[in-house]
């Protein structure tokens, strides 16, 4: 079931109830709302909390399994148009073959290497010794 995400939708969805099954007629913990304009972009509920967060479920290129990427929280700052755009964006780079989660950890790693380098290029000569000293 797709509709065109609005933000009038998104804030009006609510969680359905299991139509078959042993929770019959109980209430899901967690609904999704798909777009019909954007393929695999929707909108995720989350009963308990009450948290819309916006999803894109695709596959990057060469891959048999599909990811789940959370975009972000609607109305933080995430709205419809902007969720969608991002959803784009993201769907753009599976399809060139590029897992946007795999290229983020490598980004954070490469970064935390930078930081450590310059903090060791701070450290002095001095510092060093007394280190030495204190600890020997």
């Amino acid at each position: 079931m797709g509709k065109k995400l609005t933000n009038a939708a998104v804030e009006k969805f609510t969680c359905g109830v299991f139509e078959k099954g042993k929770h019959k007629g109980k209430p899901k913990p967690q609904d999704t709302l798909w777009c019909e304009e954007l393929r695999g972009f929707g909108m995720r509920l989350t009963a308990s909390s009450g948290r819309r967060a916006y999803i894109l479920r695709y596959r990057v290129k060469g891959e048999h399994q599909p990811r789940f990427i959370t975009i972000g929280h609607h109305n933080d700052p995430w709205r419809v148009d902007d969720a969608r755009a991002e959803a784009l964006e993201l769907k753009l780079k599976m399809r060139a073959g590029i897992d946007p989660i795999a290229e983020a950890e490598r980004q954070r790693e490469q970064q935390a290497k930078v930081q450590a380098l310059q903090g060791a290029r701070k450290t002095t000569l001095h510092e060093v010794m007394e280190h030495y000293l204190e600890h020997k």
